[in-house]
């Protein structure tokens, strides 16, 4: 199985639990997390922010970024 850079709103109180879940389907097949900082996330090359109950996306590029 493969599944890679999947993102997804859970409520925190339940991430434990999830991943639980998702990581008992196969041994191969192991879930990690990253939870949001500041009402914002780093997903692929955008910056997901929450806003007033909107999603706003801007650019993201690492620190590492060479252009």
């Amino acid at each position: 199985p493969y599944v890679d850079n999947t993102i997804f709103c859970i409520n925190k109180e339940h991430v434990t639990d999830v991943l639980l879940v998702f990581n008992s389907y196969h041994p191969k097949l192991q879930f990690a997390y990253e939870m949001q900082q500041n009402n914002s996330i780093n997903f692929f090359d955008l910056t997901l922010h929450a806003e007033n109950n909107t999603i706003i996306t801007n650019w993201y590029s690492k620190n590492s970024f060479s252009g």
